[in-house]
């Protein structure tokens, strides 16, 4: 069985580290004399570095030798990993704050030795025992079942990001030190744990140890040297995508170049591209990560600007607008957006969320945004988090809207600042109501109630307006918003009979006096002239003015009318139920 990796690491640098010390602590090259043999070039004088090289190159040798010393298992990879990560430390801070880049080594024998490529192994030693440290922990284990795990690069305030397929986008920097076959050695041995009735995933890293040690006797040292090139990264437990120390994390890629971080603020995403190879490993340009797979592949994550594309898709969306980006937000500043393809679940691994929803983006712009999502059934709180959030950050373009799930055929339709107004008023009837006429007034004469440019994102089941199946749709928006058996059509019924009663023609004659007789059929005019506006549709969001004018009717100061008296209490009752009115169960 072959040495740990932290024995591994020891021995394969001691020699390198050691000659460097000796020639750091002798005495200063004197003048025109030839350089050390140990050197390239000439050995650098104490001003080409500062005086604490010697000190720090001392410390580097003695964490290897400690973390040498602990025996490599299970039970001490989380110190491993500590011990590890103290020796990537002080060998950056060599390489960049000491200058150590510009040493090259040379041994009799063998080619010339860059320092990064010490530095490069102790990375790799680092990441291997972080990984493994990983792997015993909930998130690691969810990660190698293959299932979305949280992004540690993703949970920041702020974030926006996208991933273009069900597994977590985490470059495996285990995968380097993989020379087994997946398939047979890690299966048998899942096998019999699970006879066992144990969890394979609570001994993997026992399994991992052993598999490494089995097949890696010289794998420090041959990657120091070169004569094995690094293993394929991966994405999740099974599938290569690329080079483990080639991986880097651009800001822009080509063809976003365009954007400029100076400008309109816009909604970045993370992505894998890679660059596709036929059977033939003949170059087939970039595609993402999702669409293809390549045993050669190089794989990037990046940054890029996100746009809304139609996907064909057995789940298309039908229902929502008409090309869409599965969204959901964890807390109120961390959005992740997702293809309309896959299931909101998979965008935080399952657990609750704060907004979910789809939404369109163009070049970075969102252009629309709503709350359809089955899989978690948000309401307009869950909304107002994620427009709140993407207006903070300015990332509405103008003409864009807010559309509010009411049915599978129905939507309420919102500037972005309309829809936040009313949310904050918890949807109260009136506030809504107010918007929903104004929209219905701008966009009247249109099949849909939204920009002309965006007319092609609601799909035929949205559209229809202003009448879709014999009534009007405004009308029946509200309807179903406002439901239930104390809901908006239950109010209308009330205020019908109350009109039907003023109508009557058996009230003229309670009237005293021709000045109150006046009124009288002033009111029955205009409660006449109210019905015929319900009846003819389009009357809901204007219902609380309807009202309001009704009240004012039968105000009578000091003349006292009795069927003007009862009718203004059967109206101000109405009035108050409108003001009290809120979206029904399970719209909330």
């Amino acid at each position: 069985m072959a040495d740990g990796i932290n024995v591994q690491l020891k021995e394969a640098l001691d020699e390198w580290l050691k000659q460097i010390h000796d020639q750091l602590a002798a005495p200063p090259v004197p003048a025109r004399q030839p350089a050390s043999k140990g050197w390239t070039s000439a050995k650098p004088t104490s001003s080409d570095y500062p005086m604490d090289s010697l000190g720090r190159l001392d410390e580097l040798i003695k964490a290897l030798n400690d973390a040498s010393l602990v025996q490599e298992s299970a039970r001490n990879v989380g110190r491993l990993a500590l011990q590890m990560r103290k020796c990537k430390s002080i060998v950056k801070d060599l390489e960049i704050t000491h200058k150590f880049s510009s040493i090259r080594l040379v041994r009799v024998g063998k080619n010339a030795l860059e320092f990064s490529r010490i530095r490069e192994c102790i990375e790799l030693a680092s990441n291997y025992y972080e990984r493994l440290a990983y792997y015993q922990t909930r998130e690691g284990k969810d990660f190698l079942r293959g299932v979305t795990s949280v992004g540690q690069d993703l949970d920041k305030g702020g974030d926006v990001a996208v991933r273009d397929h069900h597994f977590d986008e985490r470059i495996d920097p285990l995968a380097v030190l993989r020379w087994w076959d997946f398939g047979k050695a890690f299966v048998s041995f899942a096998q019999k744990r699970l006879k066992e009735k144990a969890d394979p995933l609570d001994h993997v890293v026992d399994f991992l140890i052993s598999r490494t040690q089995l097949g890696s006797a010289q794998l420090i040292n041959n990657y120091l040297y070169g004569y094995s090139e690094a293993r394929q990264a991966r994405l999740h437990a099974t599938e290569p995508v690329g080079d483990l120390l080639n991986v880097q994390v651009l800001t822009h890629v080509p063809g976003d170049d365009r954007f400029s971080t100076k400008g309109p603020p816009r909604m970045w995403t993370y992505q894998v591209k890679v660059p596709h190879k036929t059977s033939d490993n003949a170059p087939a340009g970039w595609v993402w990560s999702a669409e293809a797979w390549s045993e050669a592949a190089f794989s990037l994550p990046i940054l890029r600007v996100i746009h809304t594309v139609r996907v064909p898709s057995e789940r298309a969306v039908s229902h929502d607008f008409s090309r869409g980006t599965l969204y959901a937000m964890k807390g109120v500043t961390a959005m992740r957006c997702y293809p309309s393809t896959k299931f909101h679940s998979a965008l935080f691994e399952g657990h609750e969320t704060s907004a979910a929803g789809m939404l369109v983006a163009d070049d970075g712009r969102v252009v629309a945004i709503d709350n359809r999502s089955g899989h978690y059934q948000p309401g307009y709180q869950q909304l107002q988090t994620a427009v709140q959030f993407l207006e903070s950050n300015l990332l509405f373009e103008p003409g864009a809207f807010v559309s509010v799930y009411v049915t599978d055929h129905d939507a309420l339709y919102f500037e972005p600042a309309d829809f936040l107004h009313a949310a904050r008023r918890q949807m109260n009837y009136r506030v809504v109501a107010d918007f929903v006429a104004k929209r219905a007034r701008d966009y009247g004469h249109l099949p849909v109630p939204v920009a002309q440019r965006h007319a092609g994102l609601i799909p035929p089941a949205l559209s229809g307006f202003p009448v879709h199946n014999g009534r009007n749709r405004w009308d029946g928006m509200l309807a179903e918003y406002y439901g239930g058996d104390l809901g908006l059509e239950a109010i209308v019924k009330d205020l019908m009979a109350a009109l039907r009663l003023a109508t009557s023609g058996n009230v003229s004659g309670w009237a005293s006096g021709h000045l109150a007789q006046d009124r009288v059929t002033e009111h029955v005019s205009l409660a006449r002239q109210t019905m015929k506006t319900i009846e003819a549709g389009g009357a809901y969001c204007h219902l609380a003015g309807l009202v309001d004018k009704l009240v004012r009717a039968t105000q009578l100061g000091k003349i006292q009318e009795r069927s003007l008296l009862e009718a203004q209490v059967r109206y101000r009752s109405i009035l108050e139920r409108l003001s009290t009115l809120s979206p029904r169960l399970g719209l909330m």
